[in-house]
């Protein structure tokens, strides 16, 4: 799946596109223990979970997990390559885009992670995120998504980084749940302001494979 057609990445998205850039700025807006919180509130693994993250990235929330099976898919080969120096063995790491995953059987993974994912994709290929998920999770496994949102009467910074997003597709909550809901019958919403140090709106989904 490519995500080209909705990825701005031209003049000065370019340039924040640079990793070291980047994960500058990341670190530097996000509040501290967020990442810690996240996952301890939204992802909660348990040891021996089975752990597929789509975009993983360096893999950094590994650090907080327990002792669990960790597949992280990133297209960005230096981004992998830092996951495989600081963790090793603890997960597996591959460079590719999601057709990796879609390839895997059916019903394997307690736990599917999409950060910072949907609002880079059209409802197109959301919806095809969200059905190989539901593939690839085990009955009562768990498809966890963040992302930034509009929401009604929003701060106007928050409006206007949600704007300026590289991923083309930041949608209001309602619309991250629409889409949602077209697959998985039971989803758990929270809708949170203080991730970032500046006014901005993210969106958490989990969204539960019943059986």
């Amino acid at each position: 799946m490519s995500l080209e057609e909705t990825e701005r990445n031209t003049g000065l998205y370019r340039l924040v596109s640079i990793r070291q850039i980047n994960r500058f700025l990341r670190n530097a807006l996000r509040m501290p223990g967020a990442q810690e919180n996240m996952v301890r509130n939204h992802i909660k693994p348990s040891p021996m979970d089975s752990i597929l993250d789509l975009g993983c990235g360096d893999a950094s929330m590994l650090a907080y997990f327990p002792d669990v099976r960790y597949i992280g898919i990133d297209t960005n080969p230096q981004a992998i390559a830092e996951a495989r120096n600081r963790f090793g063995s603890k997960g597996e790491f591959m460079v590719g885009d999601f057709s990796l995953a879609w390839n895997m059987a059916d019903g394997q993974f307690d736990i599917i992670i999409a950060y910072g994912l949907i609002h880079h994709v059209t409802d197109t290929q959301a919806l095809s995120i969200y059905q190989q998920a539901y593939r690839l999770l085990r009955p009562q496994g768990r498809l966890v998504t963040l992302d930034p949102a509009f929401v009604h009467n929003q701060h106007p910074i928050a409006y206007l980084i949600g704007r300026l997003d590289a991923g083309a597709m930041v949608r209001y909550t309602d619309d991250y749940v629409r889409l949602g809901k077209e697959v998985f019958s039971t989803i758990h919403v929270e809708v949170r302001d203080d991730i970032q140090r500046i006014p901005s709106n993210s969106i958490f989904l989990e969204c539960i494979k019943e059986g």
